[in-house]
């Protein structure tokens, strides 16, 4: 593979450059790594479900539930945590080697867009990759991302046309990718029109497409010989709400249709000027190139480009599901860019550099990224706190279920969970296919400590009301001093 590689990239200059690019990379992704990382909601989630899996040997045949959509995600992504934690059950380890993983993947996208387009294109791509990775915090562990990623290296090897040995390892690795996460089906329409572009025969799309379904069925066989035909079937047909076939169509649908909704019900400057700027590209674009073979690009630009601009700033209930678009959307705009810019006329010239550096500034304006490591210690320390206060309530150190939302209103009951049972070194929650795929024991038995954002009136109205209004069994018996103002403790006692 390594003399193929090296065949097919032509230049040692691409390999320098995928160096240089990847150096650059963990450099931005690892310096003060602790506050790139979010140590809550998901990704905390995520980690519990691995620990469980590896230290504890519980095999929940999915993982929580998907709310958008409402589908379940598939185990595989859930197994490569586990096999992660197998080897250091550190969470600094287990969130470093898929933060390696995502430092890794601006290089990715260079060898991908210099091997379709050329040297320049994929240098301009690597360089926007670069400078909003931690924007979309593409190095945090999530199943979006980590799929992500297997799929574009996929597609490095599937644009191998002349080599079928690397190009059907490139499907089996994209059926990996759905495997992990259903939403990288919106990628499919792309590789299909790349194959009709590419291809000198139908013949090669449908064996491709066949090898791709072959693939995707024999990674489930495993799943089925432990789990049994009816167990899986339960979790993927009618019975969890939603056809599987159903929500490819809804993920690829919604990215089209999200458009109208984030350009003009929103009144956000950026998400405006972003798409003006993506959609002016394109038609300069074909305007000066009416032959270009590889619409691809004018879809891809046209379509999701202000949708991504604009769920960045919105944060709308469906955005992540564009998230496997994004890289493919930074190659469109680079390769449109490179292409007026390549033309005698001085106008197109002008319009491709106004367009980037729009583009860049709609994206990467008014950045903000959440703290890592701050998180992860106010959660040791109300851990901490509550342990050390249960007893003087007359509460038995191991009698009580913890709960919370480190903010915005969602729970986060994971995070704690997790952190506690690190702590006390023993299983306190179990893995479930529900909404969160691990919940408490003794829930509805054991009083409660409560932890919520101290937001005023949004501390009660989106943390403890909805709490008492779903577990009607329990009620408020008090609220335990905490030395931080930033949250309160609520202790819920069951009727």
């Amino acid at each position: 593979m390594g003399v193929v590689l090296k065949k097919d990239l032509k230049h040692w200059k691409d390999v320098i450059l995928f160096i240089a690019v990847t150096a650059v990379s963990l450099l931005l992704v690892f310096h003060d790594f602790s506050h790139h990382v979010w140590y809550s909601g998901d990704t905390f989630r995520d980690i519990a479900v691995g620990y469980h899996i590896a230290v504890f040997h519980e095999y929940p045949i999915v993982g929580h539930k998907a709310g958008g959509l409402n589908f379940y995600y598939p185990p595989y992504y859930y197994y490569l945590v586990a096999l992660v934690t197998r080897i250091n059950s550190n969470i600094w380890f287990v969130t470093g080697v898929f933060a390696f993983s995502a430092a890794l993947f601006p290089g990715i996208i260079y060898l991908l867009t210099t091997h379709v387009f050329d040297r320049l294109v994929g240098v301009t791509a690597a360089i926007l990759y670069l400078m909003l990775m931690l924007r979309i915090g593409s190095m945090n562990l999530w199943s979006v991302f980590v799929a992500m990623h297997f799929s574009y290296f996929a597609l490095i090897l599937i644009s191998f046309d002349k080599h079928k040995k690397l190009k059907y390892c490139g499907y089996f690795l994209f059926a990996l990718a759905l495997a992990m996460n259903y939403a990288d089906i919106v990628i499919l329409p792309f590789i299909v029109l790349y194959e009709y572009i590419s291809s000198s025969t139908k013949y090669n799309i449908i064996t491709s497409l066949g090898f791709l379904l072959l693939s995707s069925v024999l990674l489930q066989v495993p799943i089925i010989i432990h789990f049994g035909l009816v167990n899986v079937l339960i979790h993927i047909l009618p019975s969890a709400h939603l056809l599987l076939s159903e929500a490819y169509v809804s993920a690829i649908g919604k990215s089209w249709l999200y458009i109208g909704r984030e350009l003009f019900h929103h009144s956000s400057l950026f998400s405006l000027t972003g798409g003006i700027a993506s959609v002016t590209l394109s038609l300069t674009t074909l305007v000066y190139h009416k032959n270009m073979l590889k619409r691809v690009v004018f879809v891809a630009a046209f379509f999701v480009g202000a949708v991504f601009v604009g769920s960045f700033y919105q944060r709308g209930a469906e955005y992540w599901y564009y998230y496997p678009l994004f890289p493919l959307f930074i190659i469109c705009i680079s390769f449109l860019s490179i292409k007026l810019w390549r033309t005698q006329n001085m106008v197109a010239k002008y319009i491709s550099c106004i367009c980037m550096i729009v583009f860049i500034l709609s994206v990467t304006g008014e950045f903000t990224f959440p703290g890592g490591s701050d998180t992860h210690d106010k959660v040791n320390s109300i851990i901490r706190t509550i342990y050390t206060k249960a007893p003087s309530l007359g509460i038995k150190n191991d009698a009580f279920v913890l709960s919370g939302s480190l903010g915005d209103g969602i729970y986060d009951s994971p995070t704690f969970w997790y952190m506690a049972e690190i702590m006390r070194h023993r299983k306190l929650s179990y893995l479930t296919n529900s909404e969160e795929g691990i919940l408490a024991y003794h829930l509805g038995e054991y009083p409660v400590f409560l932890v919520c954002k101290n937001e005023g009136a949004a501390a009660t109205e989106q943390c403890l009301d909805p709490f008492l209004a779903e577990y009607k069994k329990y009620s408020l018996s008090k609220i335990l001093p905490y030395s931080s103002d930033e949250y309160r403790i609520y202790l819920l006692v069951p009727n």
